[in-house]
């Protein structure tokens, strides 16, 4: 089976993940069709176009979709844009790659939700850190060896150089997915503390209360002296951390250690690679198209994405204290 997609919103994200991503499944597995490609603006349209070898490039979303007929498409919007385009598009009810956040609040979540569900327009929220070899062989390393109550905390560091944008909380989420996955059951309560540092900067660090009795720490500083990543599991006689490669990091390509009764019994680096391989957009991009190809759900899903959109919400809130607000968030990753 072919897949035919379309790429809505070409600006540096895509031109760095995304599109490399599709020329690579283009290149090793087949099986799809670079459609077209559409921004706002013509340029970074017609450059994306000729760049990732799509065959045509629109400015107007609405004439793409009425000249090409995708069966797939994936939308890399900034998140104030990306949940009100995204609802206008699930009547189509063609499968969908979003970028995350998938919207800026909870509520932006459940609207969304909500919409796709009644139209039966499946959505695949785009939290790559879940498909970083690395964090992904950990995580599948960890499911063999601990249920979810064996796990007692997982720590999950995100240090920056100079990221002085107004809200990190965009970036943060990432960490606070992650975080989630590795310790597969769903957040009860939240506590937040924040650190005012120059140059008008806040670090933030979040304590989540897991269903399971897990306890997460997350530490988000954009403001240091190095660009890491890390995250550590620990759990009854066992522990593992994982440095993961981000960019601009020197950790590249990363480590994978894993501890059993104070024995290290696995050490693993990363195997190196392109950066959006390496960053987990290549194997996100292709668990997506073979769901699509599949017709198989698709992963992580919205409501999947609810839990770290309310902790995101409440960490750019400045809540100290945040409780779970609704049952229907406890969805396990």
């Amino acid at each position: 089976m072919s897949v035919s997609i379309c790429v809505i919103g070409c600006g540096v994200h895509a031109s760095v993940a995304h599109g490399p991503s599709l020329r690579h499944y283009d290149r090793e597995e087949s099986g799809i069709v670079l459609s077209a490609c559409c921004d706002i603006d013509a340029t970074k349209a017609a450059d994306f176009r000729q760049t990732f070898g799509f065959r045509r490039s629109y400015t107007s979303i609405e004439r793409m979709l009425e000249e090409e007929t995708p069966d797939a498409l994936c939308i890399i919007l900034p998140p104030e844009r990306a949940a009100a385009i995204t609802s206008s598009l699930a009547p189509r009810q063609i499968p969908i790659l979003l970028e995350k956040p998938p919207g800026l609040t909870l509520d932006d979540v459940e609207m969304l939700g909500d919409i796709t569900s009644r139209h039966q327009a499946p959505v695949q929220v785009g939290f790559n850190r879940r498909f970083m070899p690395l964090l992904a062989r950990a995580q599948r390393l960890l499911t063999d060896l601990m249920d979810p109550a064996e796990i007692w905390q997982v720590n999950y560091d995100m240090i920056r150089w100079q990221r002085t944008e107004a809200d990190f909380s965009i970036t943060a989420i990432h960490g606070l997915d992650a975080s989630g996955f590795v310790a597969r059951s769903p957040a009860v309560k939240a506590r937040f503390h924040y650190q005012s540092l120059p140059p008008e900067t806040t670090a933030t660090a979040v304590e989540v209360d897991c269903a399971s009795g897990a306890l997460i720490r997350c530490n988000f500083l954009p403001v240091a002296g190095a660009t890491l990543e890390r995250i550590a599991v620990h759990g009854a006689q066992t522990s593992a951390t994982v440095d993961l490669p981000i960019w601009g990091s020197s950790d590249t390509p990363g480590l994978l250690r894993l501890w059993q009764y104070d024995t290290l019994v696995l050490e693993e680096r990363g195997e190196g690679g392109p950066d959006y391989v390496q960053w987990g957009f290549a194997a996100q991009m292709k668990s997506f198209l073979d769901a699509v190809k599949a017709g198989a759900p698709l992963r992580p899903s919205l409501k999947e994405s609810a839990q770290p959109v309310w902790l995101m919400e409440s960490m750019r809130q400045g809540l100290c204290e945040a409780s779970l607000p609704s049952p229907a968030l406890q969805a396990q990753s």
